[in-house]
């Protein structure tokens, strides 16, 4: 799947009770992956980026790394096979409150 890094995402903070973006991905998917969910990229995971598939409007959340996972890089990315996308809602796996 192709996506792109969704702009201006730095400041939104995880409404589900979960301390962070990554940390819901990791509560959304039961992911235990440690490298970045490009598929050409084999640096460890550092943030739960927003991104959006190419073709559409939704917004998920995916781990990938620092470079990755910066503003400027606007380019569409190849995630893995092995990789899940978490939606940027309460799941059930988000902590209770």
């Amino acid at each position: 799947m192709k996506v792109r890094n969704v702009p201006n995402t730095a400041d939104l903070k995880p409404t589900c009770g979960c301390d962070s973006w990554l940390a819901h991905w990791r509560a959304a998917t039961g992911s235990t992956k440690k490298l970045c969910s490009y598929a050409y990229c084999s640096k460890a995971i550092a943030h739960g980026a927003h991104v959006r598939p190419v073709g559409t409007r939704e917004t998920w959340i995916v781990g990938l790394c620092a470079d990755c996972n910066h503003p400027s890089n606007a380019e569409e990315i190849q995630l893995d096979a092995f990789c899940e996308l978490a939606p940027t809602y309460r799941t059930s796996g988000c902590p209770r409150r």
